[in-house]
């Protein structure tokens, strides 16, 4: 009788730890599922957030847009704002810049360009660190910054990077027919131009 209790005392304590076992792994699961469901959460509130914020940008454009036919530094959409995201109730910063006011990085010829960057602040103290910008976007694929702050590569201080970097962008609108100079006429340009002057010749 000694030795089946003994077997079975083995028994039950094997039992109880195979569900000690399984319930430590279970806590352990559904703790991991907590963590990435608020991960996806937070996620999510960030993305609804910065949706809100770029609506709240294209409607303060349109409502700009309706009401003056001119820009200027004291209107709603160029001045930073915050808000809330009515779906997630998370906070949004918001921050509109007008990009055909700044250098396009991506246009222009190599010395124009340059001459542009060396009256910037940070960059007029060393002409060299200008020409090595436009070095560098030669380098990159297809010649162009996919965003300003590859410049820093060149290599570069962030402190001078910061005291030039509102001045320069590397998306906005380029009208491909619009005339240049320094022979900075894009192909879609010059053949406008072209097709304009046959069409309608000058008269001395």
């Amino acid at each position: 009788m000694r030795r089946q209790s003994g077997v079975a005392l083995v028994f039950v304590l094997g039992i109880l730890t195979l569900l000690l076992v399984l319930g430590v792994t279970f806590v352990l699961n559904m703790t991991g599922e907590n963590r990435m469901t608020g991960n996806f959460e937070h996620v999510l509130r960030a993305r609804l957030a910065s949706q809100a914020g770029v609506e709240r940008a294209i409607a303060e454009l349109k409502l700009h847009a309706r009401n003056s036919a001119t820009d200027s530094a004291t209107e709603s959409w160029s001045t930073a704002a915050t808000g809330v995201s009515y779906d997630t109730g998370a906070r949004y910063a918001l921050s509109i810049t007008d990009g055909n006011s700044q250098i396009n990085l991506n246009a222009g010829m190599d010395t124009d360009l340059e001459r542009m960057l060396r009256g910037l602040p940070g960059l007029n103290s060393d002409p060299a660190m200008a020409a090595n910008i436009v070095a560098f976007r030669n380098t990159l694929a297809g010649n162009i910054f996919v965003t300003k702050e590859q410049v820093m590569k060149t290599p570069m201080d962030k402190a001078v990077y910061n005291q030039f970097k509102d001045f320069v962008t590397v998306a906005s609108h380029v009208d491909p027919n619009a005339a240049k100079d320094s022979g900075m006429v894009s192909s879609a340009g010059a053949s406008f131009l072209s097709d304009t002057t046959k069409s309608w010749p000058m008269k001395g």
